[in-house]
């Protein structure tokens, strides 16, 4: 999923949180779209933290 361990946490939560806000849409579940927009900008902050794996070396 990733190239590193971060990146991929940070793929697996973006999805997760992509799903989240579509279930909210889906339900009309403000609630849910707005946990899922949180879900999504910590997957940003995972992306910002992950270093880019051809600089690993």
């Amino acid at each position: 999923m990733g190239a590193n361990s971060t990146q991929g946490a940070g793929v697996a939560v973006f999805l997760t949180g992509f799903t989240l806000i579509s279930a909210g849409i889906a339900n009309s579940v403000i609630l849910l779209e707005l946990v899922g927009a949180a879900v999504v900008l910590a997957s940003l902050a995972l992306f910002r933290k992950a270093k880019p794996w051809e600089e690993a070396e």
